[in-house]
């Protein structure tokens, strides 16, 4: 089935730029070698790529589209998360951009 609407966040800025702020929202925000959609939904950083009516779920959907076909990976676990400007302990999906690895997430093999 075709998509019948297009993003709001790609209206507002091209894909590229949008993932490279949220690059640089890993890197020098949250300084978390991952990052999660609830980090990036709830930033004040993001808010001009929605308006206001569009729902955390529609966010959600559009930044996990928009990251998968950029060849983001992801992986579910107990992490610290960098949410309204400080850091807790939740049990999400992280996402790990292509030129990185997840290997220190693995569990040692010994």
């Amino acid at each position: 089935m075709a998509r019948t609407k297009p993003f709001h966040c790609t209206e507002a800025k091209p894909v590229a730029e949008i993932l490279e702020m949220i690059n640089e929202f890993r890197l020098e925000v949250s300084k978390l070698p991952t990052v999660s959609l609830t980090e990036i939904t709830r930033c004040s950083d993001f808010d001009d790529l929605w308006p206001d009516f569009v729902s955390e779920n529609r966010r959600w959907y559009e930044l996990r589209t928009l990251m998968r076909a950029a060849g983001w990976t992801t992986h579910r676990c107990r992490c610290l998360a960098y949410i309204d400007g400080k850091y807790e302990s939740a049990i999400q999906t992280r996402w790990t951009p292509p030129t990185e690895s997840i290997e220190h997430f693995s569990p040692d093999p010994e």
